[in-house]
């Protein structure tokens, strides 16, 4: 049951769900190397060594680690996303790890199913 208040509902239109793999994100001349800590069919949730805008738009590569005919494979998926929470909210000085949550803005419908069927293998082995 959802204990938060009436103005703190949750605003996701997909559950998030634990899950570590690795995204590579490009914008503009700055490339980000990063491991998800926990994704929706929506976006995921990460931390980044340097401090993002909100609204910032990246390319991304994702690899995905999926049972298929019983063998793991890895499958790649090329979307966009945008960064729609960084915290802090504000540039810190020296060496800070930032939390950031990234939006899809930009994935196809079967790029959308296979994190869908990762989420789902990933829970049906107990991972969360």
């Amino acid at each position: 049951m959802n204990k938060k208040s009436n103005n703190q509902q949750e605003k996701r239109a997909y559950p998030r769900f634990a899950g570590n793999f690795s995204v590579q994100a490009r914008h503009e001349e700055l490339t980000l190397n990063l491991e998800t800590k926990n994704i929706s069919c929506s976006g995921f949730f990460c931390e980044v060594d340097c401090f993002i805008p909100v609204m910032t738009k990246f390319s991304l590569t994702m690899f995905l680690p999926l049972v298929v005919n019983g063998k793991k494979q890895q499958h790649q998926i090329d979307c966009s996303a945008v960064v729609v929470r960084i915290e802090p909210e504000f540039e810190q000085k020296g060496a800070f790890k930032y939390k950031a949550g990234f939006f899809f803005s930009e994935i196809n419908d079967s790029e959308r199913q296979l994190i869908a069927r990762y989420i789902q293998q990933a829970f049906w082995a107990g991972a969360n």
